[in-house]
C-alpha cells in the first residue's frame, strides 16, 4: 500500500511540474517571437526609409518567365510606366509587341492577373504598410540593399502566389514571383527615373492602350 501510495505521489508530482513549467516554456517563446516582430518591423521601417518614392516613375524591364511544362523560359522585355492615379502601364516590345494596364479598379479574365495587380501596384510604390495586409513579410538587409519575402495570408492569394521575393537598395530592381503552380518570374529593373505628369513618354504610355 505504501509502495502504490509512494509512486502515485511521485506520478502527481511530475505531472504538476510538468505543467508549472509549460507556462515558462511558453513565455520565453512568445518573448522570442515579439522579438522577432520588432526586429523585423525596425529592418521594414529601415527599408522604407531608404528606399526612394515616387509617384510617377518611368523605366525599362527584362523578364524571364520558367514554366514546368516548357524546356526553355520565356524571355521579354518593354517599358513600364507607374502612376499614383492610373496605376501601372506595362509594355512589352520583345518578342511580341503588347501593352496592358494594371490598377485596382479593373478586372481581368485571369486569375492570376487578378491576384497579383494590387500586390504589384503596392511593391513597385514602395507602399509596405498596405503589403502587410495581404503578406506576411519578412525583411532582411544584405549589404548596401535589402531583400523582402512576402507569403500570402489569405488561401485565396494562396491558391495562385507562393511568395514573392523583393530586391533593391534605394530602388526597386529585382522582382521574384513564385506561382502555386510551380511556374517563376524573374523581372529585372533598370534605368528608373522619376517623371512629372507632362513628361511626353510618361503621357504616351498611358495614352496609347
Amino acid at each position: 500500500m505504501r509502495t502504490c501510495l509512494r509512486k502515485l505521489s511521485i506520478l502527481i508530482l511530475t505531472f504538476c511540474c510538468s505543467v508549472i513549467a509549460l507556462p515558462a516554456a511558453t513565455a520565453v517563446e512568445i518573448a522570442e517571437t515579439a522579438t522577432s516582430e520588432t526586429s523585423n518591423a525596425k529592418t521594414l521601417q529601415q527599408i522604407s526609409k531608404q528606399l526612394h518614392k515616387t509617384p510617377h516613375l518611368l523605366g525599362k524591364f527584362k523578364q524571364q518567365k520558367i514554366l514546368p511544362q516548357l524546356p526553355q523560359p520565356l524571355n521579354s522585355k518593354g517599358i513600364f510606366a507607374l502612376s499614383e492615379q492610373q496605376g501601372l502601364s506595362w509594355r512589352t516590345l520583345e518578342p511580341i509587341a503588347s501593352h496592358t494596364i494594371f490598377n485596382e479598379q479593373q478586372t481581368t479574365t485571369s486569375n492570376l492577373a487578378q491576384s497579383i495587380t494590387t500586390p504589384m501596384l503596392q511593391i513597385l510604390r514602395g507602399d509596405f504598410q498596405a503589403l502587410q495586409k495581404l503578406f506576411f513579410i519578412q525583411a532582411k538587409q544584405i549589404n548596401d540593399g535589402w531583400q523582402l519575402i512576402l507569403q500570402p495570408r489569405s488561401t485565396t492569394l494562396q491558391k495562385f502566389i507562393t511568395a514573392i521575393e523583393v530586391f533593391g537598395d534605394q530602388q526597386i530592381n529585382h522582382i521574384r514571383l513564385q506561382e502555386s503552380n510551380q511556374a517563376l518570374t524573374e523581372i529585372q529593373l533598370y534605368d528608373l527615373r522619376k517623371v512629372t505628369l507632362d513628361d511626353a513618354q510618361f503621357v504616351a504610355e498611358f495614352k496609347s492602350h
